[in-house]
């Protein structure tokens, strides 16, 4: 971990940033890795999936940051046999206007040819135990 620059010691911003972050890496799967391993012709191996959360980097241009959200403005998959890099690049926004940046890398394993019932079966399985997990939670 690496830091430069001002410090915030503002607790209620840092929390509102860790929740809006995690919220943003909930879209993930399948929202925004389907899309992308379709575009490319790729996917995860359905019965062994495996995406590993490498890193994340964020950037703020100021401090003075009222309700920051964090929305996607690019990403990237680069496949290279059967394991694949996918960045994912965002702004972070305060008020409608851009207050900082950041990118979120993550690995992928056992890539395969792209087959969308197999990969729907995946995301049938991963939604009902996020649903199970969501109702048990409440």
């Amino acid at each position: 971990m690496t830091r430069s620059g001002e410090i915030s010691q503002d607790v209620s911003l840092a929390a509102q940033f860790a929740h809006n972050y995690v919220a943003f890496s909930g879209q993930n799967f399948p929202h925004l890795l389907v899309p992308l391993m379709a575009k490319h012709g790729v996917m995860i191996n359905p019965d062994r999936p495996l995406v590993v959360y490498d890193s994340m980097s964020f950037t703020l241009n100021e401090l003075e940051i009222d309700e920051p959200s964090l929305e996607l403005v690019d990403s990237t998959l680069s496949a290279n046999g059967k394991r694949g890099e996918v960045v994912l690049g965002f702004r972070i926004a305060s008020a409608g206007r851009t207050v900082g940046t950041g990118r979120k890398t993550l690995l992928l394993s056992g890539l395969r040819p792209y087959n969308r019932p197999a990969l729907q079966v995946l995301i049938d399985r991963y939604s009902a135990k996020r649903d199970s997990y969501q109702l048990v939670a409440s």
